[in-house]
């Protein structure tokens, strides 16, 4: 038996803003070839897109998986961003 991707268990009005906001970023190819990263809401995905962009960290197609990372590896990156350099604490809420 054949079965469906992950996308068509996803809610219309969310898919479509999660879809609007990858592209918007340049990273509408996750959409179809890495469809369970849209799991992720918008909010934290929007979040962790600006805070890399804060600590001028490009986002491409062959990083984009940071985006989408575990806690622990955001962790890291934090800590060795707060141990180099500062960083709006702001930012800190919304990345987890």
């Amino acid at each position: 038996t054949a079965s469906l991707p992950a996308l068509f268990g996803y809610n219309y009005d969310g898919i479509k803003e999660k879809i609007d906001y990858l592209n918007e970023i340049n990273l509408g190819f996750v959409v179809t070839e890495n469809t369970k990263q849209l799991v992720q809401s918008v909010e934290l995905t929007y979040a962790r897109y600006e805070f890399l962009r804060e600590i001028k960290k490009e986002v491409t197609q062959k990083n984009y998986t940071i985006l989408f990372s575990s806690i622990r590896a955001i962790n890291s990156i934090i800590n060795s961003i707060i141990f180099f350099n500062s960083i709006p604490l702001a930012y800190l809420f919304f990345l987890l």
